[in-house]
Parts: structure tokens; C-alpha cells; sequence
């Protein structure tokens, strides 16, 4: 499926790296970013074996490119139709009904669920958040390496 993509050979460079590269792309509008992630996600599932729904996260500022994102995803077929792609504001909110279903961050707006959720992720007395940061990975996050 990543041939199919036709990624030219810098969006490739991108797309088809290991878990364990963290990357940044920087580029203007209408230059392939949403392509390039798009090629990136299938390269995880496909050629690295991460589980869409439980070991991928695709977070984005919009829900225009939530949505982008899920309708590209699912228009590929297989496994990686199941990313999980949410706005910050839709993951931080899920996450602090998980934790604290009847916190005072229900009366915040957009920037306060966030701010509330990352002072969340900050505070070493919560077990939940604290048991699952607890990995070899400095940024918190488990990579299993199979590519």
C-alpha cells in the first residue's frame, strides 16, 4: 500500500522511518503534508505492525484536518482505516472524563481542557496517568521496535 501512495522520494524520507524517529515537518499549504502523514500512518501498520487503534495517536489543531485525516486513512482500506485522529481539545477532554469524570475542567473552554489535562500529565500524584508514563522512553511513550 505505501507504493501506491506515489510519495516523491522527500515525502518518503519522512513517511518510511521507524517508530522511534521523531520528525518534524515544516512546509506550506497544498505541499503534501496530510499525504505524507497519510503515507507515514500506512508505513507504521503495514510495514511496522503497530496497532492503529491502540499504538498510534494522531493529534491535530483543526477538525478540518481531523477529518482530512480519517477520510484518507479510510479511503486506503485495511488496517490503518483505524487510526485513532482527534484535535487536541476532543483527546484532552476524552482523557480528563476518563480520569476525573467530575473535575472542575468541565466548566472550562477549549485552551482550559487542554491547559487542565497537561497540568494532568504533570502531576506525579495520579496513578492512572502516572502507571502508564512509567517507560524506558524519556518522552513517556513505549516504542516497540519492529521495523
Amino acid at each position: 500500500m505505501v507504493a501506491e501512495l506515489n510519495l516523491t522520494p522527500e515525502q518518503s524520507a519522512v513517511a518510511n522511518v521507524g517508530p522511534d524517529v521523531r520528525q518534524l515537518v515544516v512546509a506550506g499549504p497544498g505541499t503534501g503534508k496530510t499525504h505524507t502523514l497519510v503515507g507515514r500512518l500506512v508505513y507504521l501498520v503495514e510495514e511496522c505492525g503497530l496497532a492503529p487503534g491502540q499504538e498510534i495517536l494522531v493529534l491535530s489543531f483543526t477538525r478540518n484536518a481531523v477529518k482530512e485525516i480519517r477520510m484518507r486513512v479510510r479511503a486506503g482500506g485495511g488496517d490503518t482505516a483505524h487510526i485513532n485522529a482527534r484535535t487536541f481539545d476532543s483527546f484532552a477532554t476524552r482523557m480528563l472524563a476518563t480520569v476525573e469524570p467530575d473535575g472542575t475542567w468541565r466548566t472550562r473552554g477549549y485552551n482550559g481542557r487542554i491547559w487542565a489535562f497537561t497540568d494532568l500529565l504533570r502531576d506525579p500524584s495520579d496513578e492512572l496517568l502516572s502507571t502508564r508514563s512509567r517507560t524506558s522512553s524519556p518522552s513517556g511513550l513505549r516504542w516497540s521496535r519492529r521495523c
